[in-house]
């Protein structure tokens, strides 16, 4: 395997081109068994009809854990907004439509949205007033049972040159409550400043007016969830999600 090209770098992996293979690299920190389940997830998105690139193997590499899938040729939403390709507005609807496509299909039982989200809230040391409160809050929410992907937003998106988007990424699919998954790509506008867009792709990607109403119940829920691991400058405005169920 050639590991000389890097296409990106993210937190604790490296994606590598390899002639028509991608390979995802992960940190020798990341467990075994997570690799394999994020495989499983992406092969089941695809079987189930979604445009994701097809897993061809899991491995390791000098000890590290590895996903080799098919390369994709394009390139990102979130670089196609920077050279103006696609207008913002337009990518926005973009992600509705696909969230809209990712909800409706149901996979053999995946972790649950809010078990998921319970672990992690219970991990990232919030005062226990706070923690309390933000538990009460998920025990109110319905579970529900749509396939959530959990990380919906542009850089995840790969639009070929014939315009069609393929689904990146799927480390955080759980099964769960569409408007849980609406509300943390809702989370992704609000922490880089596009009120305006997360407003907007809310509405587009809504069922109805109870939906929406849900979308704002789980907000202080997945930023929570993103609490521990978020850069300093998105961390007041998460807190303020987060102090919103203490009112």
């Amino acid at each position: 395997m050639n590991l000389d090209r890097i296409i990106a770098v993210r937190n604790e992996k490296t994606v590598y081109r390899d002639g028509d293979a991608c390979l995802k690299v992960f940190s020798p920190r990341t467990p075994f068994s997570g690799v394999l389940a994020e495989a499983l997830r992406q092969e089941r998105a695809l079987e189930c009809g979604l445009r994701v690139p097809a897993v061809r193997s899991v491995g390791r590499i000098d000890g590290r854990p590895v996903i080799v899938t098919d390369y994709i040729k394009g390139e990102s939403l979130s670089r196609k907004i920077e050279t103006g390709d696609i207008p913002r507005r337009d990518a926005t609807l973009l992600l509705a439509e696909i969230s809209k496509e990712i909800h409706k299909k149901k996979l053999p039982p995946l972790m649950r949205f809010s078990e998921k989200a319970e672990r992690k809230i219970e991990s990232a040391g919030f005062p226990d007033s706070v923690c309390r409160a933000l538990l009460s809050a998920l025990a109110s929410l319905p579970d529900g049972d749509s396939l959530c992907h959990g990380d919906t937003v542009p850089a995840n998106i790969l639009i070929t040159p014939g315009g069609e988007p393929y689904i990146l990424d799927w480390s955080h699919a759980t099964e769960g409550d569409p408007a849980a998954d609406i509300a943390a790509t809702c989370l992704h506008f609000l922490v880089t400043a596009h009120k305006e867009l997360s407003e907007e792709y809310t509405g587009a990607a809504c069922r109805n007016g109870e939906e929406r109403h849900r979308v704002t119940l789980w907000l202080p829920i997945v930023a929570a969830t993103r609490y521990t691991h978020a850069m300093a400058e998105e961390r007041p405005a998460l807190l303020s999600l987060i102090n919103s169920v203490l009112r």
